[in-house]
């Protein structure tokens, strides 16, 4: 299963959704180079890609102007298969269907996206939460709105795995709900975690699926 942005699109009030299959060398070369820059000595060569589009879709329900844009691609070399989400713009991240406002895309539950092998299974950070709105300026890869992963042997690049969760390199979380526990992800691909609490000033709050040290409210 693979999802770029599972949600309620609806793209009979608004949207086309595109797809074909392709072997044209221009975008192999293309495909092949910008997975070369993310992996190290990976020497991929695309043969064939998948190319499927959701151009300004609405969701389901919508009484607004609201439309999200994005894409997946699948591409292989005949021994390895990629998969890389590309997203333009979000404005909406739940329909009717899933209890979300049909004014705003808002609320109830929330879009996911990543993958599911059977045998590995990856959600991109936020997927479930309100965060989720902002896929379009992350990254696994150092380029806003882009994540490409390796799916035939799991790999994701840019950053570390951590309790289903993947962090960016440099960044760190707190596991638990008193924010004792600070994970940080290091440029090895491991997680170093250590006993730390906040600063002064600072409360622990929730952040999607963990936890960080966030301003005090009542310090504004």
């Amino acid at each position: 299963m693979i999802c770029p942005f599972w949600g309620d699109v609806d793209n009979e009030c608004e949207g086309l959704i595109y797809y074909r299959q392709t072997r044209d060398e221009a975008l192999m070369k293309r495909i092949s180079d910008d997975v070369n820059n993310c992996f190290e000595d990976f020497h991929f060569e695309a043969e064939w890609a998948f190319v499927a589009t959701w151009h300004r879709v609405a969701y389901h329900g919508t009484e607004s102007n609201k439309t999200n844009t994005f894409q997946a691609l699948l591409a292989a070399d005949g021994l390895r298969s990629i998969v890389v989400f590309v997203y333009e713009n979000i404005e909406w991240t739940t329909g009717t269907a899933s209890g979300g406002h049909p004014l705003t895309g808002l609320g109830g539950t929330q879009a996911q996206a990543g993958f599911n092998t059977a045998t590995e299974h990856f959600n991109i950070p936020f997927s479930r939460t309100e965060h989720i709105i902002n896929i379009k300026s992350s990254s696994n890869v150092g380029i806003p709105g882009l994540w490409i992963f390796r799916v035939d042997d799991f790999r994701v690049p840019g950053g570390c795995m951590h309790l289903d969760s993947f962090l960016n390199f440099g960044q760190s979380i707190f596991r638990d709900e008193d924010c004792t526990t600070q994970c940080s992800c290091r440029r090895s691909g491991k997680v170093q975690c250590e006993d730390k609490t906040c600063d002064e000033g600072f409360v622990c709050l929730p952040s999607g699926r963990h936890y960080s040290c966030q301003i005090d409210e009542e310090d504004c």
